[in-house]
């Protein structure tokens, strides 16, 4: 079974925008305190599938090693697990809004499975303090890309 934690948010920004801020792993802590990304293998220019890098919840005092699942131009996604019994996928996809012009849904979720799946079901309170992580993310997320071009502008 799968524990699914899953949120949303819209960026008055194109998607090559939202993914370029995001893809910015060095400058995280200029937006962001909670959650931190750090490549390991800075002698390659792109992130690819298989590689790994670091995650780490401050606030938790969690740091994690996972591989990189996809990293497209719609997706970006990885894979950590917890001494092999508990898993996790997270996952970012960056598309085009439907609604509003030059705009991007940043659609945000973990699949939690094993161990950590079950640590979910037995604990909901696990599930309400995640989704407020990914929430603030978000729109911490949204700030510093709404922040970086000027509005109606879309460079890439």
């Amino acid at each position: 079974m799968v524990y699914i934690v899953s949120t949303q948010v819209e960026v008055k920004r194109s998607p090559g925008q939202v993914r370029s801020a995001f893809l910015d792993f060095d400058r995280f802590s200029e937006w962001h305190g909670e959650f931190a990304l750090r490549r390991l293998r800075v002698d390659k220019p792109d992130i690819e599938p298989g590689d790994i890098i670091e995650f780490r919840i401050q606030s938790d005092h969690i740091s994690v090693s996972p591989v990189v699942l996809v990293n497209t131009r719609d997706e970006f996604g990885w894979e950590s697990s917890f001494h092999g019994i508990g898993r996790g996928r997270h996952y970012f996809r960056f598309q085009s809004s439907k609604k509003t012009p030059i705009s991007t849904v940043v659609e945000h979720w973990e699949e939690f499975s094993g161990l950590n799946e079950l640590a979910f079901r037995l604990a909901p309170s696990l599930g309400t303090k995640v989704r407020k992580q990914f929430e603030t993310f978000n729109n911490d997320l949204k700030m510093r890309v709404e922040s970086l071009w000027p509005e109606n502008t879309q460079l890439f």
